[in-house]
């Protein structure tokens, strides 16, 4: 049965998808499909994710923490937006920097 992880609006600005994730959607098909989602575009209009980081080693990296039952986090930018990947929780995209727009806490 092929399934679909749910893209979430958490808040403006804010995207989460999944998990879970399976073999018939990856953590690549579902970071796409809320790149889509935040951009208001179709997934075909988006440069390739290789443009921006290398995503058979994202797999791997992911692959192997949950195997081991190891965290990993990855964090990188795509078109002015921050990916935040984990290999417990799901995709959470921001519109620009998370730290400059209050989503963690810092000095000023």
């Amino acid at each position: 049965m092929s399934s679909k992880s749910e893209v979430r609006v958490v808040d403006d600005g804010i995207i989460e998808i999944g998990p879970p994730f399976d073999d018939t959607e990856t953590v690549l098909n579902a970071l796409l499909r809320g790149l889509a989602t935040m951009k208001g575009v179709p997934e075909s209009e988006l440069d390739p994710l290789y443009n921006h980081i290398d995503p058979e080693a994202l797999h791997s990296l992911l692959e192997h923490a949950q195997r081991g039952d190891r965290y990993v986090g990855v964090e990188f930018t795509v078109d002015g937006h921050t990916v935040v990947v984990t290999s417990t929780g799901p995709i959470r995209l921001y519109r620009g920097d998370p730290v400059t727009d209050g989503v963690s806490s810092g000095s000023e």
